[in-house]
């Protein structure tokens, strides 16, 4: 059988059940629990922060290093990430909080129902005013801190941006002091290959002068030598004139002396006749003609002596005109040979001197080769030095246009960003200020609790007064059963 007052109790048990829910489905968190649990999201929000501030810096100590800004033109994930992580955190942290508020009417445990000592409930009241105080300011803070966190996020990215620029205008700046070095070195060159030209034309003219001169030298000289052989040829052709004219009058001696022997041998045979025809005649006057032989025959001793002596003059000087001859053809000889050994030289100089000639006009050629060379090596070089210019002026040109394009998105991105984040405080205001509408309803539900549990004391205390009576009269009526049943049977 059940008795009175657990009826009572379980019909007590059920209404504050149905007010605050079953005491069987609540857990034991409590308010504490849902502060820890709201410091514990405010401290991931900083973690994240924190991680997407050193993601951030190595994100952008990466695009310096490689000074290239495409990494920069694009988006950066790494913000997306940290706000759309902020805004998963705030919307749980809002949802969670409200749950959690909601909950706690839900999770009070067995034993704040059942405690009797008002002292205790006090404090307890009291330290759950601090904590909700403390809770209230540390979601503040947070968001505070998540706000500046993210106002340094965009303070160090707009100082990137600006470290960027600065360095994309010291590119610049190297670029145009390289183009101007870059034009200088040409001005260079065109003074040097001006210098060089002038000073190979001039050393040209000087080898043309010089080349001139040597042949004009060497015509000389073979108009010198040409006349020194003319010279000798005309002294040889009057030392055979010289000798042609001694051979004549030898000639003309030997012809003189045959006639005149023959002259004698006439007369001899004229003699013979005359003396065989004229014996007698003879005899007469071969005394005359013997006398007249004899003056003849001294006269022809004479003239024989003075032809010998003649014919030995002529010898000698003969022997003397082949001396000379000799002398001067010894001489022609030692004339020929030097003039062969001249001509030799010559001829060795000309070869030596076409040889130095044709060596001069190929270096002047390799010269010329070499400096086509270097002037086409050098116009290929200011070509691609210009085009090269012209690219990196393009490039330049377009990734200031990205980098404008960027900023101007940023800007816009963080303005953007910066509207969320207002937006999201002023959520967060609206959830402080609920949450502070929560705490006094909350508060003023405790009351309630409390008054209903002092209630419910009392209601407990007069509901064991009447069980006790209700005992008492249940076992004086039992008694009274039992003494009337004995009585009965």
């Amino acid at each position: 059988m059940t008795s009175f007052f657990d009826v009572e109790e379980g019909s007590n048990k059920s209404l504050i059940g149905e007010l605050f829910g079953d005491n069987k489905k609540r857990s034991k968190t409590t308010f504490d629990d849902l502060l820890s649990n709201i410091s514990s999201n405010n401290d991931q929000e900083k973690s994240l922060a924190k991680g997407g501030i050193t993601n951030q810096k190595q994100a952008f100590q990466s695009s310096d290093l490689n000074l290239s800004l495409p990494s920069q033109t694009r988006k950066n994930p790494i913000n997306k990430d940290l706000l759309t992580g902020l805004e998963r955190n705030a919307g749980t942290e809002s949802s969670d909080t409200l749950d959690e508020l909601f909950q706690t009417n839900k999770i009070k445990s067995n034993k704040s129902t059942k405690s009797v000592n008002f002292a205790n409930a006090l404090f307890n009241n009291s330290s759950s005013n601090v904590s909700n105080t403390i809770a209230t300011n540390k979601p503040i803070l947070n968001n505070n801190k998540s706000i500046s966190s993210t106002q340094d996020i965009n303070d160090e990215h707009v100082k990137m941006l600006e470290q960027t620029i600065s360095l994309l205008k010291k590119e610049i700046s190297s670029l145009k002091y390289d183009i101007r070095s870059t034009q200088d070195e040409a001005e260079e060159w065109k003074t040097m290959y001006e210098k060089l030209q002038k000073k190979y034309t001039k050393d040209i003219n000087d080898l043309k002068e010089s080349h001139e001169h040597q042949l004009e030298e060497i015509n000389i000289e073979h108009k010198k030598e040409l006349k020194h052989q003319i010279e000798v040829i005309e002294k040889e052709a009057q030392i055979k004139a010289i000798k042609e004219t001694d051979n004549e009058h030898f000639n003309e001696l030997k012809k003189q002396l045959e006639k005149a022997f023959f002259t004698i041998d006439t007369l001899k045979n004229e003699l013979n006749f005359v003396t065989d025809s004229f014996k007698e005649y003879q005899e007469n006057t071969r005394n005359i003609f013997k006398e007249q032989l004899e003056l003849q025959q001294e006269q022809f001793g004479e003239e024989a002596k003075i032809r010998t002596t003649e014919k030995q003059d002529i010898e000698h000087l003969y022997r003397n005109l082949k001396i000379i001859y000799e002398e001067q053809k010894r001489l022609l000889q030692i004339e020929r040979s030097r003039l062969e050994e001249d001509r030799r030289k010559l001829r060795t100089d000309i070869e030596h001197f076409k040889k130095t000639q044709l060596e001069i006009l190929d270096k002047i050629e390799n010269q010329k080769i070499e400096l086509e060379k270097l002037k086409a090596n050098f116009l290929t070089k200011q070509h691609d030095l210009l085009v090269r210019v012209m690219n990196e002026r393009s490039y330049i040109e377009e990734e200031n246009q990205k980098f404008q394009m960027q900023k101007s998105m940023d800007i816009s991105r963080i303005r953007s960003e910066a509207e969320v984040l207002e937006k999201y405080a002023r959520e967060i205001e609206n959830a402080r200020i609920f949450l502070e509408d929560a705490r006094i309803k909350y508060e003023q539900k405790n009351q309630k609790l409390n008054e209903i549990e002092k209630i419910l004391l009392t209601e407990c205390v007069k509901l064991e007064k009447i069980k006790i009576k209700m005992n008492d009269n249940y076992e004086e009526d039992f008694n009274t059963l039992e003494n009337l049943e004995d009585d009965y049977f």
